[in-house]
Parts: C-alpha cells; structure tokens; sequence
C-alpha cells in the first residue's frame, strides 16, 4: 500500500517529489476505479458518474450564483444547514455525480431539466431517491477524493471505502461468522486488510441496495461468497462484484433476478 508522509526536515525539492508522487497515485487510482465502473455498467446496465471532490472546494465559500446552477431550491435549502464542511463538500459532490449520471442515461430517450430542477432527496434511512424520476434506483458513495453516483433501473448499491485497519470489536460486531473465518485464515498477511474493506463495502453496498442503511443486521449478511440471500430483506438473490484499487476498495450489489432478466430480454 503506497504512503508517502510529509516531514518538516524536506527540501522545496523532496516536497515537489513528494506531491508529484501523490497526484500520480490518486490518477492512477481514479483510472482504475473509472475502468472497474465502465466494465460493470456494461454488465449490469446502469449509468455512474465518478468526480474528485477536490474540485468542489471553490463552491463551499463562494456566492450562490455557482451552487443554484446545480442544486435545487430543496437542496440548497438542505445544503445551508450543514456546518461542516466535509459534509457540504460530500452532499454537493454526491447530488451533482447523480444528475450528471441521469443526464448519460436520458441522452438518447427524453430531454433532462437543468439541474437545479431536479432533487436528489433522502428518505428515512438516508438512502438517496429521485422523486421527478420514481422509476429509477440511485446509490451514492464518497471515500475522500473520490464520489460515485450510479443511475439504474433495478436495485442498485455502491460503496467505496479506503483500506484501513478494522478494529477487532467491530468486526465481532458487524461481520458474518463466515467472513471472520476467511479473515482468520489471511491474519498476518498483506491480504487481510484488504479483505476485510471488501467484506464492508459489500456490506454497505447492500445495504444501501435495500434502502435499509444502518438498520439493517450487517451480521446477519454474510458477503463471503459473490452471492448473498437476505432473506429477512428481499426474495431475490444480490451478486456481489468487488475489486481493490490500490488504498481503495469497491463493491456494487444488484440484484440477480434483475441481471438474468436483463439477460434473457436485452
């Protein structure tokens, strides 16, 4: 896992090496997240926009005039409400990655209204919906810089976390016994960590899949193989599809039924 810390004893030189190195890491990271979400749409059907939220910090101090043009009346009202500004830069990223998703998916078929006609809202567990568009199923994630939205016509959930270490409570907690005993088997090796945010992120893909968030029992969902059944949640199996980028993982839920249907009547 590549980290490059910055010390007070660097030259001007090691400094530039050092923020050289850093942009090349987060570039190659957001292509491969990019490649990993191009080859999945392809497979499970839906639209995504993914933006480095980087980009977003000018909007957070400037006038209104920038924020109208991608916010609603609703969700600037919403937007002003919040005093940190890690959640304003999280929730304008994540409306913003949505509606330009949208705009992908209704090219072809029907004009999209500006943005600020649109609303990103939550219901009560925080999972985002558009209610313009009640037939579509949207997921937002966001793990620092980087915020994905995703556009579909079926269940749909995406979650991206940066690997870290979990602590062992938190895993007693919220991980399946299957999931503990393939991570018994990696302890001490470089594998183990990475497993463990994959096994999270599937968690949380689901989860936001079933618009449940953090009601739902993320013991009880054993993420261990590619294919989960919730059956206190849904009738219908979720294929699970997972891959690491570098200090990132990334996981999207769907639901099968859905896949086979869109197979068998393309």
């Amino acid at each position: 896992m590549a980290k490059f810390v910055i010390t007070p004893k660097m030259s001007w030189y090691e400094g530039l090496i050092f923020k050289l190195k850093k942009k090349m890491i987060f570039d190659q990271t957001e292509f491969l997240i990019e490649q990993f979400l191009s080859d999945s749409s392809q497979t499970f059907g839906f639209d995504y926009t993914l933006v480095n939220m980087g980009g977003f910090f000018r909007l957070l101090n400037h006038d209104r005039t920038e924020l109208v043009k991608i916010l609603s009346p609703q969700e600037l009202e919403r937007f002003e409400k919040f005093s940190l500004p890690k959640k304003k830069l999280q929730w304008l990223a994540g409306r913003y990655t949505i509606k330009k998703a949208l705009q992908k998916r209704k090219w072809f078929s029907q004009k999209v209204p500006d943005f600020n006609r649109i609303d990103v809202l939550s219901c009560e567990s925080s999972a985002p919906y558009l209610p313009q568009f009640p037939n579509l199923r949207i997921s937002i994630t966001h793990s620092f810089p980087y915020c994905i939205g995703v556009v579909s016509q079926h269940a749909i959930g995406v979650d991206l976390e940066k690997i870290m270490e979990l602590s062992g409570s938190l895993i007693n907690q919220y991980f399946h016994p299957n999931e503990i005993k393939s991570l018994t088997e990696k302890a001490e090796t470089e594998d183990y960590r990475t497993q463990t945010i994959i096994y999270w992120t599937r968690k949380e893909a689901v989860s936001k899949l079933l618009k449940l968030g953090l009601k739902m029992d993320f013991q009880q969902i054993d993420t261990a193989d590619d294919s989960v059944l919730c059956k206190d949640y849904s009738p219908s199996r979720i294929r699970l599809i997972s891959s690491r980028m570098i200090d990132y993982c990334l996981s999207l839920a769907v639901e099968e039924e859905q896949l086979i249907s869109d197979l068998l009547n393309p």
